[in-house]
């Protein structure tokens, strides 16, 4: 076996950046310095400071390594094992959906409805939890809230419970296994919850080509596709979110733009919900919908 050339930290990181340039990778150079202080232990700042640093050669090895496996296709967070959001460091794998930045809506909604209506303790729920970023999120920021998080998926309820474990929010953050609302109401949280707020997957299967490729090939098919119907998910949620908030509690819905029309209507056409709205993003895309629980159901046929 031939000796891998010694080589500094800061000299691997070029070579690397232009590797990662010419395979397409948009910011090539900060990718290169996370790759480095993954092996390294450093931030990627530090590898900046440190860029005279020797690679062992088994450092050197293991970013190579990274490297090949980056210009493949393969996810950065997934790489290193972790991901941001909301100023919390989550642990990803490929068996939960990388966080985005997106979805920091959807938690932004929930503590707007929150903190709006003074609720001292809130009983929250997340839907579709995966690496628990947004269950996790709504318990940072709210000290005195419950929030019980929801998955079908055993792994990513696993992932679920170490992040929310580290943050130190495991006593106040309860995993539940199974489909969207049912194990809330199994759990007698019927007519409870202060807000209900979900993530589910939006992506039609005939939609799969136009995702890129990173998406489609390494995150969970599970927390991304829906079949033929790509509002099946919305409709279980809305059949079941009602019965567990609160009057007056929140129904809040991350949605693709191009469905959020869709999905309006849906929760428009429930009798327990009123005052549906949409909300955008910071590029102006509609990104939430929401609804709240009507204090009484309405006459039948009637509609918000």
């Amino acid at each position: 076996m031939t000796a891998l050339a010694a080589v500094t930290a800061g000299q691997w990181v070029r070579r690397a950046a232009a590797v990662l340039k010419e395979a397409g990778v948009e910011a090539a150079g900060l990718e290169a310095r996370v790759l480095a202080g993954h092996v390294l232990g450093l931030s990627a700042a530090d590898v900046v400071l440190e860029a005279d640093r020797p690679l062992e050669p088994g450092q050197r090895a293991a970013a190579d390594r990274l490297l090949r496996r980056r210009v493949a296709g393969e996810p950065l967070q997934y790489l290193i094992g972790r991901a941001e959001f909301w100023s919390l460091t989550l642990e990803v794998s490929p068996a939960v959906l990388i966080p985005r930045p997106e979805t920091e809506h959807l938690v932004e909604s929930v503590l707007e409805h929150v903190r709006g209506t003074a609720v001292s303790r809130p009983l929250l729920a997340d839907l579709g939890t995966g690496s628990g970023a947004v269950a996790a999120a709504l318990a940072h920021e709210l000290p005195l809230a419950r929030v019980y998080a929801v998955d079908i998926d055993p792994r990513a309820l696993a992932t679920a419970r170490r992040n929310v474990t580290r943050l130190g929010l495991a006593g106040r953050v309860t995993l539940l296994q199974g489909s969207w609302c049912r194990p809330l109401l199994a759990a007698g949280l019927r007519g409870r919850l202060d807000a209900v707020a979900a993530n589910p997957p939006y992506v039609a299967l005939e939609e799969a080509a136009g995702l890129a490729a990173q998406v489609r090939c390494f995150e969970p098919p599970v927390a991304l596709f829906t079949g033929a119907d790509p509002l099946s998910a919305y409709r279980a949620i809305v059949a079941g979110a009602p019965a567990l908030l609160k009057p007056g509690g929140l129904l809040a819905l991350e949605v693709a733009p191009h469905r959020a029309g869709q999905v309006a209507e849906l929760l428009e056409r429930c009798p327990r919900l009123e005052a549906v709205r949409i909300d955008s993003d910071y590029a102006g895309r509609p990104r939430v919908v929401s609804a709240l629980r009507g204090p009484a159901v309405p006459p039948r046929g009637e509609r918000r």
